[in-house]
């Protein structure tokens, strides 16, 4: 949480009381009710994907990623006609939850909670805004080789399939990056 703005020792001391830990086991779904309880979740490790699908046009998907040490919105699809909004823990992932009847005291007790929630939502939103920018206006090419800048082990965590959807690309266009990245690093090692 320092990351996002650092805060006193008395709202720490707090958190080591309300925090609760929970584990998922690889491909375990959340539900929203899950994630409702728990309106703060960190990931302390392993990985998480959001997959918003249109149940109209079920190829017509778009996945988020998150990695160990972000924290986990709640997202909440309200129109259920038409799209599905699902996550799902790609690996065996550990969460700290802050569960929703704390949040109350929180807020009232602790005033830095109020700038702290605001910076996560705040960064969490510009990161929404970047990826969308990157879909619109960077080349599959571009999109791919800055995914391999930031999680260079994303192969290890994802099947090839969601890091599709996550970059915006084709089957046959990641497969061709991939190779010509995995070709470059060869002939860069030895």
């Amino acid at each position: 949480m320092e990351t996002y703005l650092p805060i006193g020792h008395a709202i720490k001391s707090y958190l080591q009381i309300a925090i609760e830990r929970k584990e998922l086991t690889k491909n375990e779904p959340l539900n929203v009710s899950q994630i409702a309880e728990y309106p703060i979740i960190f990931i302390e490790n392993g990985n998480i994907k959001t997959v918003l699908g249109s149940l109209i046009e079920p190829d017509q998907q778009i996945l988020r990623f998150h990695f160990q040490g972000n924290f986990l919105i709640y997202f909440l699809e309200q129109n259920h006609q038409d799209y599905k909004l699902t996550m799902q823990s790609l690996s065996e992932t550990k969460l700290l939850c802050i569960p929703v009847k704390h949040i109350f005291t929180l807020h009232k007790v602790f005033p830095e909670f109020h700038q702290l929630i605001q910076k996560l939502y705040q960064k969490e939103m510009i990161r929404l805004l970047h990826d969308t920018f990157d879909i619109k206006n960077l080349t599959g090419k571009q999109r791919f080789a800055r995914m391999m800048e930031t999680k260079p082990d994303i192969f290890q965590i994802a099947p090839s399939t969601d890091i599709c959807r996550y970059i915006g690309v084709h089957s046959h266009t990641l497969s061709t990056l991939k190779k010509a990245y995995f070709a470059a690093l060869k002939t860069k090692g030895g």
